[in-house]
C-alpha cells in the first residue's frame, strides 16, 4: 500500500505502536526509484503526464503528487521497519 507515509523508524514506533518496545528498527532502501520506474514502464509516461495537465481534478492529491514526484524523481525507494515487543 502507498500512503506517501514516510516516518523514521522512532516517529513510527512514537505514533503507531507505543505500547511497544523496540527490539530492533532500520531503514530499508532498494536500487530502485520514480525515474527507474518510468524507464522499465514507459507505459506510466502518458498516465503520469495526463495527470500533470489535470491540476483541476482531486487539486490537494495534485499537489501532494506533484511535490513528491519532483522532490523524489532519483531517491531510491525505502521502508521503515520495526521489530517490536509489548510492553
Amino acid at each position: 500500500v502507498e500512503s506517501y507515509y514516510r516516518a523514521s523508524p522512532d516517529k513510527l514506533q512514537q505514533e503507531l505502536f507505543e505500547n511497544f518496545n523496540i527490539i530492533d528498527a532500520k531503514i530499508i532502501e532498494n536500487n530502485y526509484s520514480f525515474n527507474k520506474q518510468l524507464k522499465a514502464r514507459p507505459n506510466l509516461i502518458p498516465i503520469k503526464i495526463a495527470r500533470f495537465l489535470l491540476p483541476f481534478y482531486k487539486f490537494d492529491e495534485w499537489k501532494f503528487m506533484l511535490n513528491y514526484y519532483l522532490n523524489n524523481y532519483n531517491s531510491n525507494y525505502s521502508a521503515s521497519c520495526l521489530f517490536l515487543q509489548k510492553k
